[in-house]
């Protein structure tokens, strides 16, 4: 499935997954999988790669069916602390997140981003 492009608040894009809330429907737990992208010194919104990555991620969810739920947009808040962009995406169980991690569609994308960005991870069970 194709990512929908929504309007933020601020007027940014925010890309979500149709029907992103699957995994909760479907019952059972829900693996939560965050990343936090702080972009490098020198890398700004309009950096051709990051358009490219960015298009790439939107084709994950379509590439990958172990993909609950897909989110990511950049961040709203002008804060010195904050992180540029973020990820929210959902797996119905940790071997699924596990194998998303290794999957040939899911490492081109993490090596394009950490060439351009600072990644900090979280995954969590609800």
């Amino acid at each position: 499935m194709a990512a929908r492009q929504d309007e933020g608040a601020a007027g940014d894009a925010v890309r979500a997954r149709p029907g992103g809330q699957g995994a909760r429907i479907c019952g059972g737990r829900v693996i939560h999988h965050l990343v936090l992208f702080r972009l490098r010194p020198g890398v700004a919104r309009e950096d051709a790669r990051l358009a490219r990555v960015l298009a790439q991620m939107d084709e994950l969810p379509g590439r990958i069916g172990l993909i609950r739920g897909w989110e990511h947009g950049w961040n709203l808040v002008a804060d010195a602390q904050a992180w540029d962009y973020g990820l929210h995406a959902q797996f119905g169980d940790r071997a699924a997140l596990e194998a998303y991690f290794d999957h040939p569609a899911h490492l081109p994308v993490l090596a394009q981003w950490e060439e351009i960005a600072e990644l900090a991870f979280c995954d969590f069970e609800e």
